[in-house]
């Protein structure tokens, strides 16, 4: 037996199109033909609406490929400021679909967090899967095997925040040349250009790692560095444009913990036409002024999705799928939650710093 890499994101080619019709055109043949690849089941094939863009799309295409009235799965909640239910339901009343809406409340992260954790084998830094979980069950129970999900389209198509910041983001040498230098020398280090900046300052990031975590733990840390890791295809990061580099990370970084492990957790199949090899491969072509035209993403997908999808949905402002964080599992969290952040535990696990946790706690625990 033997371990190797079956599909991977190729580098952004050199001979960039901005034809901007005939680039709508060929998106939508090779989406077309993604969903329908994907649709071919021996059972019934449903889909997930978010009531954003992606999801709405290969709804569209679902609809506009087959007359069969098929079964939509929503995540809608209590909280105003995040809950998206309006769109979900307009979209599956502009489809003719069975539609399951679950609503998910504050208490529900609690639950599941636990769950997520243990099916997604990997760290979470949100609570997005708590929410995914919470999907893939209702799927289950509807009596479904295999869904269509609009994944991947933010990380092909601009659709993240960072991309937006890019082409504003001004860089850091006012706060010292010195510490300037130093996060140069590591950007360089993990990956491979100096200039590519990616979430955060590194050096910003190991101040609060010494701040987070115990005396112990903190003397070690040059032990995992990851600069020293190539995480990673360097030669796909060099000479390219800034949001071919971020959109190249995000592929091979952002994806992991999401999708199917925390579907297959309730033994329900996820398909992902956004990443099907013929429109990855299709999207490194692509001149980033057809992905991102000032500060509106996904320029390209929007055009194509007004086809299918109503203005409704085409023209609102991208609305990030958010689930309750923090705040409410310390608010409404169960026993267990309490439990581990307390300052006796911390300490008597020296992995962290027990007043930083208790200050984060505090923070985290105010209104807003």
């Amino acid at each position: 037996m033997s371990t190797g890499t079956w599909f991977t994101r190729p580098a952004v080619s050199w001979g960039i199109r901005a034809e901007e019709e005939d680039c709508i055109e060929e998106l939508e043949e090779k989406l077309r033909r993604a969903v329908a690849y994907r649709l071919q089941a021996d059972v019934p094939v449903g889909f997930y609406l978010s009531g954003g863009l992606d999801s709405s799309l290969i709804a569209g295409l679902i609809k506009s490929l087959s007359a069969e009235q098929r079964h939509s799965f929503s995540i809608g909640f209590d909280d105003p400021q995040i809950d998206e239910r309006v769109y979900q339901q307009l979209m599956a009343v502009h489809l003719g679909s069975t539609h399951h809406e679950y609503v998910f409340h504050a208490a529900d992260i609690g639950e599941r967090l636990w769950q997520a954790v243990e099916r997604a084998e990997s760290p979470l830094k949100d609570s997005y899967n708590t929410c995914s979980l919470a999907l893939s069950a209702m799927v289950h129970q509807s009596g479904l095997k295999v869904v269509l999900t609009g994944e991947g389209a933010d990380e092909l198509f601009a659709g993240y925040v960072g991309y937006r910041l890019d082409t504003t983001r001004v860089e850091f040498e006012q706060e010292g040349e010195l510490e300037a230098q130093l996060e140069r020398e590591l950007r360089q280090r993990l990956w491979g250009d100096r200039n590519f900046y990616y979430e955060r300052n590194l050096c910003e990031f190991r101040q609060v790692r010494e701040a987070l975590y115990a005396e112990g733990v903190v003397a070690q840390l040059d032990q995992f560095d990851c600069t020293g890791h190539e995480l990673v295809d360097r030669d796909k990061l060099r000479r390219r444009h800034p949001l071919h580099q971020r959109s190249y990370v995000d592929f091979k970084l952002r994806l992991a913990d999401h999708g199917d492990r925390v579907a297959y957790a309730h033994s329900v199949e996820a398909r992902y036409p956004f990443l099907d090899p013929g429109v990855v491969e299709f999207t490194r072509t692509l001149a980033p002024a057809l992905l991102l035209k000032g500060d509106k993403e996904k320029q390209l997908l929007k055009r194509l999705a007004g086809r299918y999808v109503p203005a409704a949905v085409t023209d609102r402002r991208k609305f990030a799928f958010v689930a309750p964080g923090s705040p409410a599992l310390l608010d409404r969290g169960p026993a267990w939650v309490s439990e581990l952040l307390s300052y006796d535990y911390i300490r008597k696990w020296g992995y962290f710093n027990p007043e930083a946790v208790e200050r984060l706690k505090k923070q985290y625990a105010q209104p807003g």
